[in-house]
C-alpha cells in the first residue's frame, strides 16, 4: 500500500472513531449538564498540569480538537477570539485528542494558530472514552464547567461566535 493508502486509511479510521462535526455521537457521548462539579486534569504541551483545580472560580470553556482538522483550526482560533476579550473573567483551554507522543504537533498547531490560552493534550482515559467528561468522540466539541466545575453544556461541532457567548454567558 502507497504511504498516501496508509494516511488515508489512518485518517480514515481517525474519523470513525472520532466523527465529524455535526455527526450523532455514539454510545459514549459526552455527559448532560450537571450540577455535580466534575474534577479533571491535563498536562499542557508545555509540560503543566492544568484543571479544574487550577480553573475552579471562573467560568472555563474546554476545546476538544484535533491538530490536523480544519474545523479544529477554525474553532481554536474562535476561542481566542473569546478569551482576548473576555480575559481574566472566563479561562480557556484547548484539549488536543491525540495520543501524548504527538506533543510536538500539538505545539506547532499552538504557534502556527497563535492561541495564547493553555493548550493541553487529552489524557488517555479520556482518548480511551471514559475520562471525566465522558466519550468524548467529536471534533470539536465544546465542554462549558460553571464557577464550580459543573458542566453547564456540551455542544459538538463548530459555533458561530454568538452562540459561544451564549453558552458561556448562560454557565455564569
Amino acid at each position: 500500500m502507497s504511504t498516501r493508502g496508509i494516511l488515508g486509511a489512518s485518517l480514515l479510521g481517525f474519523t470513525l472513531s472520532f466523527g465529524c462535526a455535526g455527526e450523532e455521537a455514539g454510545p459514549a457521548a459526552p455527559p448532560p449538564p450537571s450540577a455535580v462539579p466534575v474534577d479533571y486534569s491535563f498536562g499542557t504541551v508545555d509540560g503543566e498540569l492544568i484543571g479544574s483545580n487550577v480553573l475552579r472560580g471562573r467560568v472555563t470553556v474546554l476545546l476538544f480538537i484535533t491538530t490536523f482538522d480544519l474545523a479544529s483550526q477554525a474553532q481554536a482560533k474562535r476561542l481566542e477570539d473569546l478569551h482576548r476579550q473576555h480575559a481574566p473573567r472566563i479561562n480557556a483551554v484547548g484539549v488536543v485528542l491525540e495520543a501524548a507522543r504527538y506533543v510536538d504537533l500539538a505545539r506547532a498547531f499552538r504557534d502556527i494558530t497563535k492561541i495564547h490560552y493553555p493548550l493541553a493534550m487529552a489524557s488517555e482515559s479520556t482518548l480511551a472514552g471514559v475520562g471525566p467528561f465522558g466519550g468524548v468522540n467529536t471534533v470539536p466539541t465544546w465542554v462549558v464547567p460553571d464557577r464550580r466545575s459543573a458542566v453547564h453544556s456540551v455542544f459538538r461541532g463548530p459555533l458561530e461566535p454568538e452562540e459561544l457567548e451564549k453558552l458561556v454567558v448562560a454557565a455564569e
